[in-house]
């Protein structure tokens, strides 16, 4: 009941605002003030909901930039079906323009040759194993010596029996240009190609990366090449 009076109480003093012109001029002003409280308390709760343009610009600026995948490097680092001759010329270069070791098993009619060294801009020098025993060798650009004790002599009969053009990796590659290398195995370490020519099976394995050059195998009816480079 108390709460009814008030309420009446409330109308009648509006009705009688209404019959003066100050009072209109509160209601008025009441009413505006009304409205802006309103629109205050929307554009607050709106900024919450809505991030605004700045937002945006600092969110995208702070998040990294997705990269676009280079061709070039997708190609270079992707195996295809087929080798490119820029991939092996490329792996050959990056082998050859450090000292790098070497460990080259051949065996010709069940006859078996291994040589172990290293290969550096100046100097060739290693072991070579064969039925008719162990040498070391020195190559250098005055020639190939054997060494007993530091002291060199000139060697004749390094490559005896030996295809030694199969050891040149310039020769290996003027050969394998005119040759098609097709995807022959993947695994965890390397990729390996592999082509045919003249009863011939040549094989060449590189680092996942195709950047590395890892061994070249030369496959004949009577002999076998195995070339690994570390």
């Amino acid at each position: 009941m108390a709460k009814s009076n008030k309420e009446n109480k409330f109308i009648s003093k509006i009705k009688q605002m209404r019959e003066t012109s100050k009072g209109k001029a509160i209601l008025k002003l009441i009413g505006w003030l009304i409205f802006f409280l309103l629109l205050f308390i929307f554009l607050i709760i709106a900024s919450f909901l809505n991030p605004t343009a700045s937002d945006l610009s600092n969110n995208i600026n702070n998040n990294e930039t997705p990269s676009i995948p280079n061709p070039d490097e997708q190609t270079e680092n992707t195996p295809t079906e087929t080798l490119a001759s820029k991939t092996f010329i490329s792996a050959k270069n990056n082998l050859i323009s450090k000292d790098y070791n070497y460990n080259f098993e051949i065996t010709i009619n069940n006859l078996k040759y291994t040589y172990n060294g290293t290969k550096t801009s100046l100097t060739n020098t290693g072991y070579k194993e064969s039925p008719n025993g162990i040498i070391k060798y020195l190559i250098d650009d005055t020639g190939i010596y054997s060494l007993v004790q530091d002291t060199k002599s000139p060697l004749t009969d390094l490559y005896e029996n030996i295809e030694s053009n199969y050891l040149d990796l310039e020769y290996l590659s003027s050969v394998f240009s005119s040759l098609i290398f097709a995807l022959n195995l993947t695994s965890e370490s390397n990729y390996l190609y592999e082509a045919t020519s003249n009863d011939l099976t040549y094989q060449i394995a590189f680092s996942k990366d195709l950047s590395n050059l890892l061994f070249i195998n030369i496959l004949g009816a009577d002999f076998t090449y195995y070339l690994n480079f570390n």
